[in-house]
């Protein structure tokens, strides 16, 4: 057997290494001049966030709820805010209503009035009911087309008593009268944001009914003619046109509308004018009449002393025409929840239906106070809701406030309510 000596052993073994052979010195490999960065700690876990409330949430950076708190604004750049969205207010477009309505308008009327059939004294109206139906749909910003037509009803009792007691009443009659169907068309050019000037033109067909001189055998339109006039006295003879029976009325108008924001609410200032020309299309004469007075006729004289009574002679004007000029002051809280103010015009008019000394024309003032309206929308968008109004209708002397030869007098008081919408 090979013995190995002590040379071969030591040639046959695997040379050692040197210490640190293999390794590179540290700071080899590395960018001189630039110190290591620490390894970040991982993130936390998606069920370790912090909370609201704890640290790290609730500031605009990282200092959380303890950051430091927003600077509030001085007063100089709240006003200068304010302006603006002033100046963008006044710039924008108006504040319209939805485009389509349709309103019940109800006016109750109560008093005397003095009816050309019945010269020699009052007519008692206890009361009149009537009933102004009216819809309409704007078309854009300006084109408003609308119709109206009214239903009234009443009792009245003229100055006659029945010839024996317990007989029937010549004067007193219970009536339903439809009155003029109206249509038309009433454009508002808009100015400016507040500034509005509505222009007005619309017709009435004769489908009014009654008749001031009807003959006997035809009575009941004698009572529809007074149904029809006390109708357009309670409302202070704003319309005459709509409760004209036998009459064609064309109707021109115009008016301004300013609406600025004041305070809390919007205020609602408007000015207008109208004239309606009735122009007859039917009717009875009355008996009498200037030329068989000029004749000296039998049914002229009354008092039967040969000589025509004044007073027995009457006319129906072939036109008859009403100017109106009027004004309104509403202020509208809440949006126009609320809305509180008054209406005042006045009316330089001559009467349709004459007889004597009675003719109910010449002019009239009368206000209407006060005025109290509500504006409810009924859906976010404001397009659909309900509109309501009340207020009471005061002649202010003349004719309808008691300065006619019976001192007779009228008021109305009203209530309305409907519906607006759009899309």
């Amino acid at each position: 057997m090979w013995l190995a000596t002590p040379a071969t052993a030591r040639a046959a073994q695997p040379p050692e290494e040197e210490p640190g052979a293999g390794e590179e010195p540290e700071g080899k490999g590395e960018p001189k001049g630039e110190p290591k960065e620490p390894e970040g700690e991982p993130p936390p876990p998606e069920g370790d966030k912090p909370q609201p409330g704890e640290w790290g949430v609730g500031g605009t950076e990282q200092e959380g709820r303890f950051g430091p708190p927003k600077k509030k604004k001085g007063k100089v750049e709240e006003l200068d805010e304010k302006a603006e969205k002033d100046r963008e207010r006044a710039e924008g477009p108006p504040e319209l209503p939805p485009p389509g309505f349709a309103y019940l308008d109800t006016a109750f009327g109560i008093g005397e009035l003095v009816i050309p059939a019945q010269p020699t004294g009052g007519t008692s109206i206890e009361p009149t009911v009537s009933f102004l139906i009216s819809v309409g749909y704007r078309i854009g910003d300006t084109w408003q087309i609308y119709a109206r037509f009214p239903i009234s009803t009443g009792i009245n009792d003229g100055p006659r008593d029945p010839a024996f007691e317990g007989g029937r009443n010549p004067d007193k009659y219970t009536q339903i009268a439809t009155g003029a169907l109206e249509l038309g068309a009433k454009p508002h050019f808009i100015i400016n944001r507040d500034l509005r000037v509505p222009v007005q033109l619309s017709v009435t067909f004769p489908t009014a009914a009654g008749d001031m001189f009807a003959d006997v055998d035809n009575r009941a339109e004698l009572g529809q003619a007074i149904v029809n006039a006390a109708a357009a006295a309670s409302r202070g003879w704003y319309d005459r046109a709509l409760f004209a029976h036998k009459r064609f009325g064309i109707i021109p108008g115009a008016g301004v509308l300013f609406n600025p924001r004041v305070g809390p609410g919007k205020m609602d200032i408007g000015g207008e004018t109208k004239v309606e020309i009735m122009i007859r299309t039917g009717g009875n004469d009355p008996p009498c009449t200037q030329d068989l007075a000029d004749q000296n006729a039998p049914v002229c004289d009354s008092s039967g002393d040969g000589i025509a009574d004044q007073s027995e002679i009457g006319s129906v004007r072939r036109v008859a025409v009403s100017w109106l000029l009027g004004g309104h002051f509403i202020y509208d809280f809440f949006d126009g929840l609320l809305g509180v103010g008054t209406r005042l015009w006045f009316t330089v008019s001559n009467a349709p239906d004459v007889k004597g000394t009675i003719d109910s024309g010449g002019w009239q003032p009368v206000i209407e106070i006060p005025y109290i309206r509500t504006h409810i929308p009924f859906t976010e968008q404001k397009n659909v809701g309900l509109d309501a109004h009340a207020s009471a209708v005061l002649p202010m002397g003349l004719e309808l406030g008691g300065g006619n030869p019976y001192s007779s007098k009228i008021f109305g008081f009203h209530v309305g309510a409907g519906l607006f919408f759009g899309p």
